[in-house]
C-alpha cells in the first residue's frame, strides 16, 4: 500500500459551502467538523444553518430520531489515551486502535465495535480538508470505499484549495483548526463486515450558538481494516440531521479528552 508524498492536484474553482454540521464529518466533510459556519466564502455573506438536502431518488434514507439504546462501546478507562488533532480530541484504545500510525494518518483498528467506532471518528476527520493533502489525499485513496469515494474526494480538494486560499497558506499546509467537537455517539449495528453509527457533534451555529447534529457514519470491513463508507452523492449533508440541545440525551456521551 503506498502512502508516498502525492501530487498536488490541477486547481478547481468553485462555490464553497460552508455548512454547518462532518465529518466527523461531517467531518468531514460538508459538516460541522469542517467548515465554520459564519466563515464567509469568497464575495459572499456568512451562509446560516440548513437543513439536510433531501435524497434525490436511489439515495439511501436518513435516519430515522435515534434510538435511546447506547451504543455498546467504552472508551474510558486506562486503556484509553487521547490525541488532539486540528483541534479536534480523538480517543485512541490500546486494545481495539489505532494500532500503527504515520505522521498524521492512522490504520488499524480492531474488528470490534469499539474498533468501528473508533474507525468512524478518526477517518472522518482525516477526510476533513483542513488536515491538508498530505494527509486526506492517501486517507481517501485508501482508506474510503463506496461508488461515491471519487466525488467525495473531488469535493474536498476543492475545500482545501478555498481554506487555503483563504488563509494564505503555502499549499500542502494544515488550515487548522477544526472547530467543533465529537460530543456523543451511537452504534446502531455492528457485524464482522460493516457497521453503522451516528455521531453527535457540536459546532458554532449561525448565531454564534452551539449547534449540534447527527452526522450518519458507516464502515466497511475490507482487507484487515476498517474503511469509511463514503456519503451519498459525496454529501455529508444528506446524512446529516440537525438537533435541538434535548436531543444530546439521546446519545452515549463521549468521556472528556484532555
Amino acid at each position: 500500500m503506498s502512502r508516498g508524498r502525492h501530487a498536488r492536484p490541477a486547481r478547481r474553482r468553485g462555490r464553497w459551502l460552508v455548512v454547518a454540521a462532518a465529518a466527523l464529518v461531517a467531518v468531514v466533510l460538508a459538516s460541522a467538523l469542517h467548515a465554520r459556519p459564519g466563515d464567509p466564502g469568497p464575495g459572499s455573506a456568512p451562509p446560516p444553518v440548513v437543513a439536510p438536502t433531501p435524497a434525490g431518488t436511489g439515495d439511501p434514507p436518513l435516519p430515522a430520531t435515534p434510538s435511546r439504546l447506547p451504543a455498546d462501546v467504552a472508551l474510558g478507562g486506562a486503556d484509553v489515551t487521547w490525541q488532539r488533532l486540528c483541534g479536534i480530541d480523538l480517543p485512541v484504545s490500546a486494545r481495539h486502535g489505532p494500532h500503527q500510525r504515520d505522521g498524521d494518518r492512522a490504520f488499524g483498528f480492531a474488528n470490534t465495535p469499539a474498533g468501528a467506532v473508533l474507525a468512524g471518528l478518526h477517518l472522518s476527520v482525516r477526510v476533513s480538508p483542513q488536515l491538508g493533502p498530505d494527509v486526506f489525499v492517501p486517507t481517501l485513496a485508501e482508506q474510503v470505499t463506496g461508488p461515491d469515494a471519487a466525488v467525495l474526494a473531488h469535493q474536498v480538494h476543492t475545500q482545501y484549495e478555498q481554506l487555503q486560499q483563504q488563509a494564505q497558506a503555502q499549499y500542502g499546509q494544515q488550515v487548522c483548526p477544526i472547530y467543533g467537537r465529537f460530543a456523543g455517539l451511537l452504534l446502531d449495528s455492528h457485524t464482522a463486515t460493516a457497521a453503522s453509527l451516528r455521531l453527535l457533534i457540536e459546532a458554532p451555529g449561525a448565531d454564534g450558538g452551539p449547534q449540534l447534529a447527527s452526522v450518519l457514519v458507516q464502515l466497511s470491513w475490507i482487507d484487515g481494516d476498517w474503511r469509511l463508507v463514503a456519503p451519498p452523492r459525496g454529501d455529508w449533508a444528506r446524512v446529516r440531521t440537525l438537533l435541538p440541545a434535548s436531543a444530546a440525551g439521546d446519545y452515549r456521551p463521549l468521556p472528556a479528552g484532555r
